[in-house]
């Protein structure tokens, strides 16, 4: 087993397989630690900087909407909110770690290696942001531009910029996309 906790898939990093791993941490954590993190998320980070649409991430989780919802996403979501949390709580100590980042920003850093290669979509677009913004947090500021530009220049890259008033696409994801774009610029700044 890897220090991550992620077994052989880190021997093969390209293995299907290291999406049921994620997922598979995200089931392992108790509905109480894992409902404050994200709880800790919405409120006290995503309600300044809107860069992901919580009922649209759930409906994507939900309904398994890949243009909605992403595994890494979700970590990345976690990670963030474990930035909010009480980290003398013991339900919360096992996923704080021994290094700057914790266990699950770990995690984040992880995947963020193989999402960035084969993903080109608006959750890892929101991802990449999320993980550059951890990495700022513990003092890495270049890999958190690093991130923060990928994020942007996939966002560019796949036209969320562009005027999508005659697409066949809801009001929603259009709004989405826009939001998307906003948080791409602010963050690039």
């Amino acid at each position: 087993m890897s220090p991550l906790g992620l077994g052989s898939v880190v021997d093969n990093p390209h293995s299907p397989s290291h999406e049921e791993e994620l997922q598979h941490f995200i089931a392992s954590m108790s509905p109480d630690v894992h409902d404050t993190l994200m709880n800790n998320f919405w409120v006290h980070y995503n309600s300044e900087l809107q860069s992901v649409q919580k009922w649209m991430f759930y409906a994507g989780l939900r309904t398994g909407d890949a243009g909605r919802y992403s595994t890494f996403l979700h970590i990345c979501i976690l990670a963030i909110g474990l930035r909010y949390a009480d980290k003398l709580d013991s339900r919360i100590h096992e996923y704080v770690g021994d290094v700057s980042e914790s266990v699950i920003h770990q995690k984040a850093l992880w995947i963020a290696r193989y999402e960035a290669e084969g993903r080109c979509d608006v959750p890892a677009i929101q991802a990449l942001l999320l993980l550059g913004d951890l990495e700022f947090g513990v003092g890495r500021y270049n890999s958190g531009w690093m991130y923060a530009g990928l994020a942007s220049r996939l966002c560019f890259d796949i036209g969320l910029h562009r005027e999508r008033s005659e697409s066949k696409l809801s009001e929603e994801v259009v709004h989405m996309h826009h939001m998307v774009v906003w948080a791409c610029i602010v963050y690039d700044e």
